[in-house]
């Protein structure tokens, strides 16, 4: 869930300005939708007349000054907090550093609050659209948001349907993290995450390149290298979780997402969007959305609220399964089986 770290004096700005500057006002309210903030402080000044107004809001302010401390020492501990973003007294240098390679929004109080990016408008296309290209360059170009995690959720992103491949899927998959994963990142950090139902492959159509039946091992396998076709100068996992009618809350991964930290794609009947040939595979809507898109200033849902409910349902799937005497789901790391324990996302700790 979005939190907040900022300092005293900081929070005080935003609540007495967010009336008359646009971008403080942007953090009034995504503080008054998360209804939760912690300050930089040892203790809450319960006498601010701010904190009052907060706490008579249902804001809780947690008070983090030594955590906050630890963190400079120890970069890593950011990902304690992979969905927060944070507006603190730090170093410039320690605040590049925190955006860059661990991929969350921090930002230094020595300059003028700025624009909280995932709070920009969200866009989408229409994949029938005769202007538009026929790849996920349409919707994803250009884009560059720190992240340290990335969930695709997609039942049947390995299924085919006439006219479709499983190679299809593989080459969505390359477009899309081309885009998605950042351009530098700490080692080791960022895992992918696949979440799909093995059992909606079309067995009849899909073989393996000896014409034998597809199995775990080989798709584990041949989605591990398409790191080959994706450039990046930094390790990182891809996960592929598979998971079928008996697990819980399998009907709450109907809908086809991607999701990080700050932002959610929607796509309304697959991710498995395009061909090789550049043709959309299917008439649909695809929705890029940061996490506060919609909801600050109008009535739409907040997106960041979408993003939270996946996540509870996914770790309750993972959760679940790890405690099964049989577990239905089976879980593959960079190529090779490993169990349920063994496996881990910043965004599911």
């Amino acid at each position: 869930m979005f939190i907040l770290f900022t300092t005293e004096d900081m929070l005080y700005r935003i609540c007495e300005n967010a009336n008359s500057d646009y971008v403080l006002d942007l953090w009034y309210k995504i503080i008054l939708s998360t209804k939760q903030v912690a300050i930089q402080k040892e203790q809450i000044d319960i006498a601010n007349p701010w904190i009052q107004v907060l706490h008579r809001m249902d804001v809780k302010i947690y008070a983090v000054q030594e955590w906050i401390e630890q963190l400079s020492a120890n970069n890593q501990l950011v990902l304690d907090e992979p969905t927060a973003s944070f507006l603190l007294d730090l170093p410039s240098d320690i605040s590049q550093n925190l955006q860059r390679n661990y991929g969350i929004a921090c930002y230094t109080t020595d300059t003028t609050p700025v624009m909280p990016f995932f709070a920009n408008r969200g866009w989408h296309i229409d994949t029938a659209d005769s202007d538009k290209e026929k790849s996920w360059e349409a919707l994803l170009g250009g884009l560059a948001v720190p992240s340290n995690s990335i969930v695709i959720v997609d039942r049947y992103l390995f299924s085919s349907n006439p006219g479709e491949t499983i190679e299809d899927s593989f080459i969505n998959l390359i477009q899309i993290l081309n885009r998605l994963l950042p351009q530098s990142m700490a080692s080791g950090v960022l895992d992918v995450s696949i979440v799909f139902d093995f059992d909606t492959i079309n067995f009849k159509k899909d073989k393996k390149p000896d014409g034998m039946e597809i199995d775990m091992p080989y798709l584990a396998k041949r989605i591990n290298k398409l790191k080959k076709e994706i450039n990046r100068p930094y390790a990182y996992n891809i996960s592929l979780l598979s998971i079928n009618a008996n697990c819980l809350n399998y009907d709450k991964t109907h809908n086809r997402k991607i999701f990080s930290n700050y932002y959610i794609i929607r796509a309304e009947h697959k991710l498995k969007a395009y061909n090789e040939k550049k043709r959309a595979l299917c008439d649909q809507e695809l929705t890029f959305s940061y996490i506060f898109s919609d909801g600050l200033n109008d009535r739409s849902s907040v997106p960041e609220k979408s993003k939270d409910q996946t996540i509870k349902a996914l770790k309750e799937i993972i959760t679940s399964e790890a405690k099964a005497v049989k577990p239905s789901m089976m879980i593959y790391r960079n190529g090779q089986n490993i169990p349920i324990s063994e496996y881990s996302n910043v965004l599911f700790s």
